[in-house]
């Protein structure tokens, strides 16, 4: 089972290499996902894996150009 976690409107990254982090439960796998604003493609995944206290965070090595992204970040259950 998973759960979407509730992210804003798309946002406008200016930085080729952002930052991103937010919460979760404790101690679950997050799947990232960057959507191009324009295309609605998919153009970047990585799973990460919050803490004891469900803080995550990761900054990805690749550069993206310069545009309007949605980040969706979904929790997954240990049940799958």
């Amino acid at each position: 089972m998973h759960f979407p976690i509730e992210t804003p409107e798309a946002e406008r990254i200016s930085l080729q290499s952002p930052f991103f982090s937010g919460t979760a439960e404790a101690e679950r796998e997050v799947l990232l996902e960057l959507v191009d604003g324009n295309t609605l493609q998919i153009v970047f995944t990585q799973r990460v894996s919050s803490d004891v206290n469900g803080e995550w965070s990761y900054q990805p090595s690749v550069r993206f150009e310069p545009g309007s992204y949605e980040l969706r970040a979904t929790v997954y259950d240990e049940a799958q």
